[in-house]
């Protein structure tokens, strides 16, 4: 897991972009989602408050009130709490090998096709576009 993996991540589920989320805007989705990242990234990589504040286009000093406002609202909004968990179930969830994601996506393709040579067709479309079935 590192900072790359994190933004891309955000930019796929939240559509929020690096620049969106490196401004100086304090609308309160960017606030939420950069208190998210500051302690994702503290508590799930080797990174130190300098690099992450560099990543965030911040100085280490705002990543400890940022951390610290994080804490105070986890203790008293559950709500906060629970979108939190679903940041973090999404990045981790995102870092799994994607062989098994393939493998599903290729099942409920196949779902519809009772066939043989449904399925079989199936098949030779996801080869044909370029994609290798594992």
């Amino acid at each position: 897991m590192n900072k790359e993996h994190v933004f891309k991540r955000i930019k796929e589920n939240y559509g929020l972009s690096r620049a969106h989320i490196t401004c100086a805007n304090r609308r309160n989705k960017l606030i939420e989602i950069r208190q998210f990242m500051c302690n994702f990234l503290r508590e799930e990589t080797s990174m130190n408050l300098t690099e992450i504040g560099r990543a965030l286009c911040r100085n280490h000093a705002t990543i400890i009130n940022s951390i610290n406002k994080f804490n105070d609202r986890m203790d008293t909004e559950e709500d906060y709490a629970n979108r939190y968990a679903d940041f973090v179930y999404y990045m981790k969830r995102s870092n799994v090998d994607t062989k098994h994601d393939k493998a599903l996506k290729i099942l409920e393709l196949l779902e519809g096709k009772p066939t043989i040579g449904g399925r079989l067709n199936v098949i030779k479309n996801l080869m044909s576009d370029g994609t290798k079935v594992v």
